[in-house]
């Protein structure tokens, strides 16, 4: 299966979820959760990675096709770092993420807003002694992979 091509997910709330079998980054299994509300993508152990969250901020845009809600995923620069299951963490690519902004690939409202829902996600999710990943993650997640169903 193309990356580019949809998968199905599941909708719960403000979470969304995709089982990707295996990539071309990672061997074997990895949920992908969307949190709907910060506009983050979260990945555990992806690229190989050991103990690790890689957390991307994206922009996130519904479509409907003959009735079936479809989102469109695009990168926004700005990752996140979860070190184990937190709290904690660092923030990479900033590079990318100023030269996006700097040569217009992003605009100016766009990366403030990216800016503030990064912060958003950091006090939401990780700041004060946050458990992470959060209850509304955990239940759909497994640190060796093999995931709960959905039912």
């Amino acid at each position: 299966m193309s990356p580019n091509a949809p998968r199905p997910a599941f909708r719960i709330d403000n979470l969304v979820f995709s089982d990707e079998p295996n990539h071309h980054h990672h061997t074997g299994p990895r949920r992908y959760f969307w949190l709907l509300d910060v506009g983050t993508q979260l990945v555990y152990e992806p690229f190989g990675w050991t103990g690790e969250w890689y957390v991307d901020l994206v922009g996130i845009t519904s479509k409907r096709d003959a009735g079936t809600e479809n989102l469109v995923i695009t990168d926004m620069y700005l990752d996140i770092i979860v070190e184990g299951m937190g709290p904690g963490y660092r923030i990479i690519d900033l590079d990318e993420f100023g030269t996006a902004t700097r040569t217009g690939a992003i605009s100016v409202e766009t990366a403030a807003d990216v800016m503030t829902r990064a912060q958003r996600f950091l006090d939401t999710y990780l700041h004060r002694g946050k458990v992470f990943p959060p209850a509304h993650v955990s239940r759909w997640f497994s640190a060796d992979h093999d995931y709960p169903g959905v039912g």
